[in-house]
């Protein structure tokens, strides 16, 4: 697969967990990755190890790593999905509706956002396609949810990289306005990458706990 854009540099440093989840996933060693790509058994080792290769070279494991289930794309390759969704959650707690406007540089266009929940109950839940539908949501929701004020939130999160995507299991603080938590619910996301973009996101959450919450600050009737 070719990049999108012509490349910027000549050289890029690797995401290597990323390479060696996909070569795991299909039951490869290093030196089947390099035979089926054309390269030595010692390049695949600098590509995990996260050291600069070629750009073209990139573009290489990218194609060898492409299934016709799962293409893999050179920005892929290059990309730091853990991070972006650390990026992603942080914007949520620190700028609140404004949080979108902080990780747009990663999301593609046409991003799916899926909210588990009655709308009817949570109108923030159900499927919201592109940016702009993503950002109704997101300010519907932080015009009924707050973060708690100067709230550290990296300790309650957990995520797990598995190649271009990411799972992460949270206690979420975040709760109706006027009404604080006293305790924290528990919440999974599910971000999926595709050419260094966020292009899926999916939230599931206890919709009974939440819409007691609702409740018990008058939100619902």
């Amino acid at each position: 697969m070719p990049w999108q854009e012509p490349p910027q540099k000549r050289t890029y440093a690797c995401n290597g967990e990323v390479i060696a989840t996909l070569r795991q996933k299909r039951e490869w060693t290093q030196h089947k990755l390099a035979q089926l790509a054309g390269y030595s058994n010692r390049l695949i080792a600098k590509a995990e190890a996260g050291l600069p290769i070629m750009a073209v070279t990139v573009v290489d494991l990218a194609d060898s790593l492409s299934t016709d289930e799962q293409p893999v794309y050179p920005e892929d390759l290059i990309s730091d999905p853990v991070a972006m969704a650390k990026c992603y959650i942080g914007a949520q707690y620190e700028h609140g509706a404004d949080c979108i406007t902080q990780v747009r540089h990663f999301l593609d266009e046409n991003i799916l956002m899926k909210w588990n929940g009655d709308p009817a109950v949570f109108p923030f839940t159900g499927e919201h396609r592109g940016v702009e539908a993503l950002q109704r949501a997101i300010g519907t929701f932080f015009s009924m949810i707050t973060p708690p004020p100067d709230h550290d939130w990296r300790p309650w999160y957990r995520f797990v990289g598995q190649g271009n995507e990411v799972i992460v299991w949270g206690q979420n603080w975040m709760g109706p306005i006027g009404r604080p938590l006293s305790e924290p619910m528990k919440l999974v996301h599910r971000f999926v990458f595709r050419r260094g973009k966020l292009v899926f996101h999916e939230v599931l959450f206890d919709a009974m706990q939440g819409a007691k919450y609702l409740e018990e600050a008058g939100m619902r009737d």
